[in-house]
């Protein structure tokens, strides 16, 4: 006698399958809205659940922008899920290659790169009460976010192109960039230089793996800088004897 109950189960498990494999993106949304709140928000929700995409995102009733997603559900054979994330606005963009342990806190992410105007990420930067001009361009690999959004580890480069301040004049610093690499006692370390504009800058930053920061180093006009650019330096105190005005920021984020 045929074990007839072999070919239901098989019939059973596949049909599981492909529903799992089918499911709305929008259903999905709306099991995550009713468990995590609603400081993020999506309209537009399309797709599947590992594969789709939402034509506007907001974070704390803040525009972020539009998300698209490609998910791999044989991650989870092994208890976690990865896959790969693109965040658009405007001419910015922000793309994610990680994974998340299922049960777990921490965000693990292999890649990080994008391009994003200091417009898009002003209303984040509440410590910063000037206007900022420029654009950020970052290639980071090896992240560790933990469950509170604080970055764990990190390696790689953040360079702010045409840096600058809009208000209250414009005042054009030339190109920053930052090497990053992880901190042996958690968190990163940063190395901070000029690439020969109108603001010479040498400094390091840390952040520690509980969010404080640390930004120390000097900074002075070079000799083709605006007038403008020299006076507004004089803010930060009184110079050395090459120029050179020392720099000391700490706080937590």
């Amino acid at each position: 006698m045929k074990r007839w109950w072999h070919y239901l189960l098989l019939g059973v498990s596949a049909w599981l399958l492909f529903m799992v494999w089918r499911f709305p993106a929008p259903v999905a949304y709306s099991m995550f809205v009713e468990t995590a709140g609603q400081k993020l928000q999506a309209a537009g929700v399309d797709g599947t659940l590992w594969h789709g995409e939402a034509a506007q995102l907001q974070y704390q009733q803040r525009a972020v922008g539009s998300l698209s997603w490609q998910l791999s559900p044989w991650g989870l054979l092994l208890g976690r899920l990865g896959g790969e994330l693109a965040l658009y606005q405007g001419d910015g963009y922000l793309q994610a290659q990680g994974k998340v342990p299922l049960g777990g806190d921490e965000v693990s992410l292999s890649t990080l790169q994008g391009r994003l105007p200091l417009e898009m990420i002003q209303p984040y930067l509440t410590m910063i009460p000037l206007p900022l001009d420029g654009v950020l361009s970052l290639k980071l690999k090896d992240l560790l976010v933990d469950a509170e959004g604080r970055l764990q580890q990190a390696e790689g480069r953040i360079v702010w192109h045409q840096a600058g301040v809009k208000a209250p004049q414009p005042l054009p610093f030339g190109d920053l960039q930052m090497n990053i690499q992880s901190s042996e006692a958690g968190g990163i370390e940063g190395v901070i230089s000029d690439s020969g504009g109108p603001l010479q800058l040498s400094a390091n930053f840390t952040l520690s793996a509980e969010g404080a920061y640390q930004l120390k180093g000097q900074v002075q006009a070079a000799e083709s800088a605006p007038k403008e650019l020299r006076s507004s330096l004089g803010m930060l105190g009184k110079a050395n004897s090459q120029g050179a005005y020392p720099i000391n920021f700490s706080g937590s984020l």
